[in-house]
């Protein structure tokens, strides 16, 4: 959204888009584009397979099993307005600090490593080996 303009997309270069973002108030995505939105700071709501409304550290986590698609959340998108001014009310810290604490690359590898040990301890036939 651009003020009170809403703009529809379905591609950025990958080279444009924090310059892209930062012209935005708050972003409507889903997958990659709500990671993008929260590391430049910037409001991310949910929405693809599903409406999950605002990105929150409260849904994050579920909203990662997901692959960040919004399938299987109940929320209409008739709560967008409100959802909208809810996201634009918290500073750009929190959203930065969402992204940093839940789409960086040492949580991936962490959560690859913690589920291949769980899988290990299931099926002992089950090996894997991690190069850094």
């Amino acid at each position: 959204l651009f003020g009170d303009d809403g703009v529809v997309l379905n591609h950025v270069p990958c080279h444009s888009i924090p310059q892209f973002i930062s012209r935005f108030d708050v972003i409507i995505s889903s997958g990659r584009g709500v990671m993008e939105a929260c590391a430049s700071g910037k409001p991310a709501i949910c929405a693809g397979l599903g409406y999950a409304g605002v990105v929150t550290e409260d849904n994050v986590k579920d909203l990662l099993k997901r692959n960040l698609t919004g399938f299987g959340f109940d929320k209409e998108a008739v709560h967008l307005h409100h959802d909208i001014a809810l996201a634009m009310s918290v500073d750009t810290c929190t959203w930065r600090n969402l992204a940093e604490k839940h789409f960086n690359m040492d949580m991936f590898v962490f959560s690859f490593v913690r589920e291949a040990v769980r899988l290990r301890q299931l099926d002992h036939s089950y090996s894997f080996t991690v190069k850094l």
